[in-house]
């Protein structure tokens, strides 16, 4: 959003309304709250986890018209259709998908529209999709094939609720990194609904991408192991958890972006999230665009970061993060209060079951 301050003061407003009517029903008869946002912005739409009841809120997919603006380039032409996650990983032929909170809180089912060949979006022209991401993407799926190839076991045991130490396990990988950010944060660019010249993070976004020898210092960048199925994609929103200290906090404190698919889910910040238990790749980066990293990858990140207390003392919960972590709004202990963003972002954001 163009405001980051005047988002995240309502943000903070909502903070406050949603702990005091957590478990409660809020006074309004709708059950969901509305608030009005800047005079550049429709609505702010917000469910938080005090709500017993939600009213049913459809957000029609909108196909962006053949001739528009390419989110990458800016320029008005003939646009494409763009695979997130990325076509060369293959997770599945087809998905099923709706709109993030289309009317209920959500749940890792089934979901209505079909799409053949995985999520897509027709938000960019030929040249970003094939010349420019394509030549990053061929990066990417060499990447994930290595990842899986080294946590498939730890992402099974993690679904099955096997007690281990996640503390000490970790996976070390040697790749193109500032190939690797760039198709990852070029398919938060196009998974983007409408057009947007306005937020500061995507203007960021189209400067990195289109300069090979910037490193990676306007946005965070951060990634967990994403042991699931589903596919989440949600762009510029904000949300909070029930424990936000400077050791601990189970949810992101800043303007965040994410784009959640087995193995790893990804999630870009205007903020530090370390304490979130997440890894922050984007640390990596260098101005050579053909340097390889060893990055590691923590298989804590699939759990929360919150202390239980022991007899010996704190130690990590062994506590897995859910599917739609930190979009999770629940009454539980780990979920977020609220997720808040305007209606443009709830009406592109996707959910999806690969078939």
């Amino acid at each position: 959003m163009e405001n980051d301050k005047d988002f995240l003061w309502e943000l903070n407003e909502w903070s406050k309304y949603a702990s005091k009517y957590k478990n409660k029903t809020p006074p309004n008869e709708s059950y969901v709250a509305y608030v009005k946002a800047r005079e550049d912005c429709k609505c702010i739409y917000i469910k938080h986890s005090g709500i017993r009841r939600v009213k049913e809120l459809y957000y029609k997919k909108k196909k962006r018209s053949l001739i528009d603006y390419c989110n990458i380039c800016g320029r008005k032409t003939k646009l494409t259709w763009d695979h997130v996650p990325p076509k060369s990983v293959k997770i599945g032929d087809c998905a099923y998908a709706d709109t993030l909170f289309a009317g209920e809180i959500p749940s890792e089912t089934k979901y209505g529209k079909k799409y053949q060949n995985g999520v897509k979006y027709r938000t960019i022209c030929q040249e970003c999709n094939g010349d420019l991401l394509g030549k990053y993407d061929k990066c990417y799926a060499r990447f994930i094939e290595v990842v899986n190839q080294s946590i498939e076991s730890k992402c099974q045991d993690v679904l099955n609720g096997v007690v281990i130490n996640p503390i000490d396990e970790e996976v070390t990988v040697e790749v193109q990194i500032n190939k690797i950010l760039r198709s990852i944060l070029g398919h938060f660019l196009s998974m983007k609904a409408v057009y947007d010249k306005d937020t500061t993070v995507d203007e960021y976004l189209r400067l990195y991408l289109k300069d090979e020898s910037l490193e990676l210092t306007g946005i965070k960048l951060y990634t967990w192991l994403y042991p699931y199925s589903t596919i989440i994609n949600l762009r510029d929103f904000a949300t909070r958890g029930k424990i936000d200290s400077d050791d601990y906090r189970t949810h992101p404190c800043g303007m965040i972006s994410i784009m959640n698919s087995y193995p790893l889910a990804y999630m870009i910040s205007t903020e530090n999230e370390n304490s979130c238990c997440v890894d922050d790749i984007g640390r990596y980066s260098t101005e050579n665009i053909n340097d390889k990293v060893t990055i590691t990858l923590h298989i804590s990140t699939a759990y929360y970061s919150m202390p239980l207390r022991t007899d010996d003392g704190l130690m990590a919960a062994v506590k897995r993060k859910e599917f739609s972590w930190p979009a999770n709004v629940s009454d539980d202990e780990f979920g977020a209060l609220f997720v808040l963003g305007n209606d443009q972002i709830m009406d592109g954001s996707t959910i999806a079951i690969q078939k």
